[in-house]
């Protein structure tokens, strides 16, 4: 049995093939938003937030035969207090700053209220 015959390779004729290009991607570094809304900005809103509840809790431990709850609230506003602190320490900006700072009086007000409520009570020993 015979094989078909091999045809030459074409010469090179000088034709030009054409390759698709791919475009050209630039890479832009990422920047965090300016508006304060990054992972730093969320300790003092959270300081803010349980400086709310620690007066809110206050509140109730001035309806008569609720004092008790300022002992609990005295727990909190520890927590709420050194929180601060670092909130204050560590923000980056004036608003979470300021943010932090007013979580922190907030829990002050709460503390001094609390421990005039208990010594008018004649529950702070």
């Amino acid at each position: 049995m015979q094989s078909p015959p091999v045809s030459p390779a074409p010469a090179n004729t000088g034709s030009l093939v054409k390759v698709p290009v791919q475009p050209q991607v630039q890479y832009v570094p990422y920047a965090a938003p300016a508006s304060g809304t990054g992972p730093e900005s969320s300790l003092p809103v959270a300081v803010r937030t349980m400086g709310i509840v620690a007066l809110s809790l206050t509140l109730i431990g001035l309806i008569p035969c609720l004092g008790w709850v300022n002992y609990a609230n005295f727990a909190f506003c520890f927590v709420t207090f050194v929180l601060a602190i670092v909130a204050i320490a560590s923000a980056r900006s004036d608003a979470a700053r300021t943010s932090a700072i007013l979580g922190l009086v907030m829990t002050l007000i709460a503390d001094i209220v609390g421990v005039f409520r208990l010594i008018l009570g004649g529950g702070c020993l």
